[in-house]
This record gives structure tokens, C-alpha cells and sequence, in this order.
């Protein structure tokens, strides 16, 4: 992507100086009608846009009574409500956040109200729903991504590791000498890049198992299917089982399975806030919140707006959340 041209290279292309070329795109100063429009026309042609936050910096020391905060957009696709963590650390940096709901078919009309109510960054939650990145006009805003998409995401990503969740919990299991381990693992329509993920994490949990342990084939089913999980359990008697999330749980206990007490159990995505009593590893949706914030900060610091050509991912790893469903 073209690099955002600055306040250096509209004065380099004009022959003024930097001053006047300020007080000019700022409508200030002593700075002729004439010069002025000159050179607004110019930023224009050459793309450039004010760094905000440099901007609210520049307020703030004009006048220390004003705190301004500069506006950040999380979009998904749910409505939901964002971590006091994330807020808190937006406005630490000098921003607030909003949530904001994309919907299929009105991408044309959020981009317009972002815009227009003076919205620099994106927040990209997940699209469930959606084959290809929508257009929202992204050269308007500097964009992180949280989450992983079946389809390429030209923006920096903040996510979880989930090879990270399945070692942690694994051998949190394992250090608790349970030997027939099995592990649900829920397949997504469309295939998600996740579902390669922790199978092939599982796979190699297993390679590494002792001569007196079981690797009992992990299964693979829809987010909705229940009926397969009691009749894999009957097949291959796990004495602990671990799963993306609690429906497994209440499906075998629902077929009789002594799972919690006998059987031991372990999540790979805890909500922290849920009152219950299961072990497993945390969900780390507010981390990612605040380092998506931290990394939306950095980018508009150096004007980056728009699709990047070699994105990064951050993974934040697991934490692991002592219950009672392992002994």
C-alpha cells in the first residue's frame, strides 16, 4: 500500500514551509485564501489525512482543560457487550470504543457512518456468515483483526493460540495421571483453519505418549451434534475427556456418563465471568481486546490505514483455570 502522505511532503511539494502549510489544512492563522486553498487541494491529491491522534495531543496542549478522546469501532456480527478491561485501556491511550453491528448487505452504510462520525480505527471481530471480506471502505481506517476467517484478512491479527490451548490442557490432564485422554473437537461449516489447528495439536499430544497411555481418536462433529459424542464415549471409554466448550460436558452427563467425577473434564474456552466449577483454560477475548488496542494505537501513530501488505499475528496463550473436574 502507498504510504499516507504528511504534513513533510505536501510542504516539500508546495515550496512552503511547514508552518504555514499546518495553519493552512487547519483553517488558522495569517495564511491567505488563496495559499489556502492551494494547499488543501493539494493534500487532497496526495491523500493526505490528519494523524488523530497526534492531533488530540496537539489539543490537549492548546487547551488542558479539554480531553478529547479519539473514536475506535469493534465490529461484529453479534450484538454483545465490550470488556471493562478494553474500555479501560482505550481511554488510557486516549480513545474510547463503541460496538457496532455489521450486517450482510449494509457494509456500504456502516463504512458512511464510521466515517462520517469521525472513526479511525477498526476493531474486526468475527464474520461468521461471511465467504470474503466485506468492503467497508478500509483505506479510511487503520484495522486489527481479532480472530481467525476461513478466507485471507490483509490486516494485522490479535487471537488466541489455540495449539497453545490444546498443549496447556493436555498436559494439565496428563500431569494429573489420567491415561485414556479423548478429545472432542467441534468441526466448523466451512471448514475453519482452527479445526487443523487443534486436530493436528491433538495428533501430536498423542505421539508423545507414554507406553501405558491410550491415543484414543479424537472426534470431530458439528457445533450442534450430540448424538455422536455419548456413542464415541461407549467406543473408546476416555477416563478424561477435554472439549472446546461445556456442551460436552452436558451431553455426557445427559447419557449417564459419570463426566466431572469419574471421568474427568476440561474446557479449552471458559467464560470467566460463568458461575461454574469446570477446569480448562480461559477464555482470552479480553486480553485480545487490549492488545488489539495497544496494536491500533502503534499503527495510527505511523498513518497506517487500510489492507497491510504482510500481516502479523499476535497470539496470546492460554491461561489455565484451576475447577473441579479433574482430580
Amino acid at each position: 500500500m502507498k504510504p499516507r502522505a504528511i504534513l513533510k511532503d505536501i510542504a516539500k511539494a508546495s515550496g512552503l514551509d511547514l508552518s504555514t502549510v499546518s495553519r493552512a489544512l487547519r483553517n488558522t492563522g495569517t495564511v491567505s485564501q488563496h495559499t489556502r486553498r492551494r494547499l488543501q487541494a493539494l493534500a487532497r491529491e496526495m491523500g493526505y489525512r490528519p494523524n488523530p491522534v497526534i492531533a488530540s495531543m496537539a489539543a490537549k496542549r492548546r487547551d488542558s482543560t479539554k480531553s478529547l478522546a479519539v473514536p475506535l469501532a469493534l465490529i461484529d456480527v453479534k450484538s454483545g457487550l465490550i470488556p471493562r478491561s478494553a474500555h479501560v485501556r482505550a481511554q488510557a491511550l486516549g480513545y474510547r470504543l463503541e460496538l457496532f453491528r455489521i450486517e450482510q448487505g449494509r457494509e456500504a452504510e456502516l463504512a458512511r457512518v464510521l466515517y462520517n462520525r469521525g472513526f479511525v480505527g477498526i476493531i474486526l471481530g468475527q464474520l461468521y456468515g461471511y465467504q470474503s471480506l466485506p468492503d467497508l471502505k478500509w483505506e479510511h481506517f487503520s484495522v486489527v483483526k481479532i480472530g481467525e476467517e476461513s478466507f485471507p484478512v490483509p490486516f494485522h491479527h490479535v487471537r488466541s493460540s489455540p495449539y497453545n490451548a490444546i498443549r496447556v490442557t493436555w498436559r494439565e490432564i496428563r500431569r494429573r495421571g489420567y491415561k485414556r485422554i479423548g478429545a472432542i473437537l467441534y468441526q466448523h461449516d466451512p471448514v475453519h483453519p482452527d479445526d487443523g489447528i487443534l486436530h493436528g495439536a491433538v495428533l501430536h499430544e498423542q505421539s508423545c505418549l507414554g507406553p501405558d497411555e491410550i491415543a484414543i481418536p479424537p472426534l470431530r462433529c458439528g457445533m450442534a451434534e450430540v448424538a455422536p459424542i455419548p456413542k464415541w464415549f461407549r467406543r473408546h471409554r476416555p477416563d478424561a475427556v477435554l472439549a472446546y466448550h461445556a456442551g460436552a460436558y452436558y451431553a455426557l452427563r445427559d447419557a449417564g456418563v459419570p463426566i466431572g467425577a469419574k471421568v474427568g473434564f476440561a474446557s479449552l474456552n471458559l467464560d470467566p465471568d460463568a458461575e461454574h466449577d469446570f477446569s480448562g483454560i480461559l477464555s482470552s477475548s479480553r486480553n485480545i481486546l487490549r492488545h488489539a488496542v495497544d496494536l491500533i494505537d502503534l499503527q495510527l501513530r505511523h498513518n497506517v490505514y487500510g489492507p497491510v501488505e504482510e500481516p502479523t499475528y499476535t497470539l496470546i496463550t492460554a491461561s489455565w483455570r484451576e475447577g473441579k473436574t479433574l482430580s
